[in-house]
Parts: C-alpha cells; sequence; structure tokens
C-alpha cells in the first residue's frame, strides 16, 4: 500500500521513484500530487551553492503607454484605497 499524507499525497520513499520531467510543468503537477517521506528528508544534506542553477528573473520588462486619462483615475483609485486603508487603520488603533 502507497502511503498518503494528511493532505492526501503520495509519500515518495526513493530518490528512484522520482522521475525525469520534461518541463517545470510536468514537475509541478507531480509535485502538487506528491511529497518527499521522512526518511528521504533526513538523508539529505546541505549542498553547495554551485548545486542550484543561476536565478533568472520572473519577470521581462515590456513597454506600455496610457492615456493620460487612465493615469488620472488610476491616481484617483489609488488615493481613494490609500485613504479608506488610513481609516481602517485608524479605526483599529
Amino acid at each position: 500500500m502507497i502511503a498518503t499524507d494528511e493532505n492526501g499525497r503520495l509519500i515518495v520513499e526513493s530518490r528512484d521513484d522520482i522521475p525525469s520531467f520534461a518541463d517545470e510543468d510536468e514537475e509541478r503537477a507531480f509535485w502538487d500530487t506528491h511529497t518527499l517521506g521522512g526518511a528521504l528528508l533526513d538523508g539529505i544534506g546541505p549542498m553547495e551553492d554551485s548545486f542550484l542553477p543561476q536565478s533568472r528573473p520572473l519577470t521581462k520588462p515590456a513597454p506600455i503607454r496610457f492615456g493620460e486619462d487612465v493615469i488620472a483615475r488610476t491616481k484617483g483609485l489609488l488615493r481613494a484605497e490609500n485613504q479608506r486603508l488610513r481609516d481602517e487603520n485608524n479605526r483599529l488603533t
């Protein structure tokens, strides 16, 4: 019988049970339904910094232009939200 954790995920007890993944989506799908077992976690020691790949930015800059009316409306909405948050903070303190 395959053990599951309290969230219903399958517990991986051996590195041999972890497949090679074609891409991050496939890996994410696997880890959504699986978790590492205690014995496997205990066997993992510290790793050298060079073990992990260089991190990459999660976003890309993209120039975008807005009309003056959109900017003015956005500023108005932000001012109103800022005031609402200040009022809420004052009410709570």
